[in-house]
């Protein structure tokens, strides 16, 4: 087999021996080292030989009254010697060599690997804003920028390395393994951080001081951090802490003016542009409008074996507005009003935490004056620290509800 392949490369012939004495001419053939191999006799002699030895035999042949033959070439220099002949040929081969090279420069794929917990819509998102996507040309240096760059920017990795496989880009990612919660050793009191009456409570650490039903003011303990036995004269310590919700009243004021602003969409439009490996080639005359306007891009790429490589479409849509002033009318305004103060109430306090509210609108020539109170219900534990544990020793019994 080694042998065939060394044939191959190098290069042979198969040739014919006629018209002379054939024993001779192989006697000389090998008095002088020449390589013949795979003789036969079909009428005539026919043997093969490498390119350097069929150099020699026509004049051995003549000597011993014969004549040599090429029957076929074979093997690598013969393959190239026809495309040399054909130089149209030759030269798109050498085309071919150089955009298969100048092709494998470009990303074609982007895997991630390893990334549990982080969606790959926010890494591609971050890529993106790098100028790292399908297309994009191998920079080692800019690689190892946005390697740095999303170690910065992302909390929950711990490492993170972009190996070029062929023309796919891994992105292998190491996230961060989460710190355990360790339980504070700072002493505590947990005081009511506004007036209310609780309606839930849950102790987690400490001695309570309030329950369901109490109503307390702001600075009231709800949980102490301290303990002081009867019967003990020594004094224990802890972090208290908890959840208390309660009914809080709060006070609400919002004013809307009665002059808004309103957009008004003029046209939409679609450009389309062929992106060829991180080149941008506009299908469209003159320019993106990018003032007034509302633009959303798509990138479609073709795909070999459900694999997108760096040729594609990039469609874009760009939808134009005006801006313009409106004065609203009495009805107009306090429709308008209302559905403010709800999304304000909802950002505030959540959707599902407004108990009742009690507002009132006034309207006059240039606003809406919404003023009036609503009842929520908060999380109103706030942690005080008691002291610092190096001033005092600390023996904790068990903690009572």
């Amino acid at each position: 087999m080694i042998n065939r392949l060394v044939h191959w490369l190098t290069g042979y012939v198969e040739f014919s021996f006629s018209g002379g004495f054939a024993s001779d001419f192989l006697d000389e053939c090998y008095r002088l080292h020449l390589n013949i191999y795979d003789i036969r006799y079909e009428e005539v002699l026919v043997a093969r030989c490498p390119i350097a030895a069929y150099k020699h035999l026509h004049k051995i042949a003549h000597h011993h009254g014969g004549k040599i033959k090429i029957h076929k070439k074979y093997g690598l220099p013969f393959c190239f010697s026809k495309i040399l002949v054909r130089p149209g040929l030759a030269v798109g081969c050498v085309l071919f060599v150089a955009l298969f090279c100048f092709l494998s420069g470009f990303v074609w794929n982007i895997e991630y690997v390893g990334n549990k917990t982080i969606e790959d819509s926010r890494i591609e998102a971050f890529l993106d804003k790098q100028d790292f996507r399908i297309g994009t040309h191998w920079n080692v240096k800019e690689k190892q920028k946005i390697e740095d760059l999303m170690l910065a920017s992302f909390d929950e990795i711990a490492w993170v390395h972009i190996n070029r496989v062929g023309t796919t880009a891994r992105v292998e990612i190491q996230e961060a393994t989460p710190k355990p919660d360790i339980e504070s050793k700072t002493y505590t009191n947990l005081t009511a951080s506004k007036d209310g009456v609780i309606v839930f409570a849950m102790v987690r650490d400490g001695w309570q001081q309030a329950f369901v039903g109490d109503s307390v003011t702001k600075g009231t303990v709800l949980v102490s951090g301290v303990n002081t036995p009867e019967k003990k004269k020594e004094n224990f310590f802890a972090h208290a802490s908890g959840d208390f919700i309660a009914r809080v009243n709060e006070k609400f004021a919002l004013t809307v003016s009665r002059e808004q602003c309103r957009k008004e969409y003029t046209a939409e439009k679609e450009y389309r542009a062929i992106s060829f490996f991180g080149m941008y080639i506009p299908l469209y005359i003159g320019k993106i409008p990018k003032e007034n306007t509302e633009i959303e891009r798509h990138n479609i790429y073709l795909t070999i074996n459900k694999k997108p490589i760096p040729i594609g479409m990039v469609k874009t849509y760009v939808k134009a507005y005006n801006i313009y002033t409106v004065t609203l009318s009495d009805k107009e305004l306090l429709k308008f009003t209302d559905s403010l103060i709800e999304q304000k109430l909802s950002a505030n306090y959540g959707k599902n935490n407004v108990v009742s509210k009690d507002i009132k609108v006034a309207l006059n020539s240039n606003s809406a004056v919404a003023r009036g109170r609503v009842e929520v219900l908060e999380n109103i534990g706030e942690e005080v620290r008691l002291i610092s544990k190096n001033r005092i020793k600390v023996k904790k019994p068990p903690i009572s509800g």
